[in-house]
């Protein structure tokens, strides 16, 4: 047992290895695959979805594998777990994320925290390319804009950011996202920049104020936005 409500266990892991040589010895590979599924499937409905993706990979599922990175991608990286999206991508055959806008634009975060730009730019246009962005999922298109404006805005291009930062906030609008936050922030920034520094604290406090209980990360990622302004700005 590994609690005291019995309701987690554990087998010893020769135990363990035993069973598993006797399920490979009785059962077929397409068998074993769809255990492997059912597991995935049962680990997801727990909200474990770590182990979820380790036994999507086990059965060579690579679709219900993308399918649980991208479903929860976002909530990863907003609780700053970019080294468990890391390492799941790390998983996938090349061939695999190509052809996938979803982990294409997972892997561009993973760059884009370790503010690896150069790398950035390749993604965004094979997203681009695998993709329709006009038919795409909205907050898809959000992601690309977003990833357009922080590559010119690093690059000194400020004001040429800001269409970009405000079309994806457009798309992003009203998702109480990682996304969404990631864009307001930026485009406050890109408008002290560009030199309208008044505008960006407006924005940027208005921000603040309709932040509720729930979202206390979100208040801390516009907090440091603003105290970054006022730092820029003197």
């Amino acid at each position: 047992p590994l609690d005291t409500d019995g309701e987690w266990f554990r087998f010893h892991h020769l135990f363990q290895q035993l069973l598993q040589n006797w399920l490979a010895e009785q059962r077929t590979p397409d068998e074993i695959a769809a255990l492997h599924m059912r597991a995935s499937n049962w680990f997801a409905g727990q909200g474990l979805i770590n182990d979820a993706f380790k036994h999507a990979l086990a059965a060579h599922n690579f679709t219900a594998a993308a399918e649980l990175v991208e479903k929860h991608l976002h909530a990863e990286l907003k609780a700053d777990g970019w080294h468990v999206v890391e390492q799941w991508l790390s998983m996938f055959p090349a061939a695999v994320k190509q052809e996938r806008p979803g982990l294409l634009l997972a892997q561009a975060w993973v760059e884009h925290v370790h503010f690896r730009l150069d790398r950035i730019t390749p993604l965004i246009e094979q997203v681009t390319t695998v993709m329709e962005l006009e038919t795409a999922d909205p907050l898809y298109q959000a992601e690309v804009g977003y990833f357009r404006g922080f590559l010119l805005y690093w690059s000194g291009e400020a004001k040429g950011s800001v269409p970009y930062f405000e079309e994806a906030l457009a798309q992003a609008s009203g998702r109480a996202s990682f996304v969404e936050t990631n864009i307001e922030i930026f485009l406050s920034l890109a408008y002290c920049m560009a030199g309208r520094k008044n505008k960006a604290i407006r924005d940027i406090l208005r921000r603040i104020e309709a932040v509720d209980g729930s979202q206390d990360d979100f208040l801390t990622y516009r907090l440091g936005a603003l105290a970054f302004i006022h730092t820029l700005t003197g």
